[in-house]
Formats: structure tokens, C-alpha cells, sequence
């Protein structure tokens, strides 16, 4: 299990800043537990969000990952030909004010 730095980033709008942590990992339970989520809350108070500053998303996005490194979408999940590299769950972190 590892922290994608490519895909962990802070995502800027109107209101409060968000920071989305990508956990990626060899199988579906492994970024799916509660390991997964320390470590997802670990990187996000080392960025600065960490307790009493924000707050986490209780719903991750979790998916499989292709080859190309980017989550497997609609009808390609379901063919058996489609490359399944690992798997991936991004926490959302919100920074309050």
C-alpha cells in the first residue's frame, strides 16, 4: 500500500480548500480498511489537514486501476481483457475555517 503522489492533491473552489488522498493498493481490501484510511489521514495531516483543522469524507472513491494507472470505467470493469493493475481509493479531506 502506497500514497500515489500524482493523483494526491488539493483541489481548489469557492469556499473551504479539499484535499483528495489516493491510497493505492494490491487488492480492494487492502485500501478498503481501516489501515487504508490511517494512512490516507497520516499524509493528509502531514499536508496540513490533520484533526481539529479537517475533516474526512466518510465514503472513498474506490475502483480498480488499469494499466494505464488511472481507475477502470463503465463496461470495461465487467471485460475479462481489461488489465486490472491494483486498486485505488481516494479520501476526501476538507479543511474548515
Amino acid at each position: 500500500m502506497q500514497i500515489n503522489e500524482q493523483k494526491t492533491m488539493l483541489l481548489s473552489s469557492a469556499g473551504t480548500s479539499r484535499l483528495k488522498v489516493a491510497v493505492d493498493g494490491a487488492g480492494r481490501e487492502e485500501v478498503a480498511g481501516a489501515e487504508a484510511r490511517k494512512f490516507a489521514q497520516d499524509e493528509a495531516a502531514r499536508r496540513g489537514f490533520g484533526p481539529g483543522v479537517g475533516g474526512l469524507c466518510e465514503n472513498p472513491n474506490i475502483g480498480p486501476i488499469g494499466a494505464d494507472g488511472e481507475f477502470v470505467k463503465d463496461n470495461d470493469v465487467l471485460d475479462p481483457n481489461t488489465q486490472i493493475s491494483g486498486f485505488r481509493a481516494e479520501f476526501t479531506f476538507a479543511q474548515k475555517i
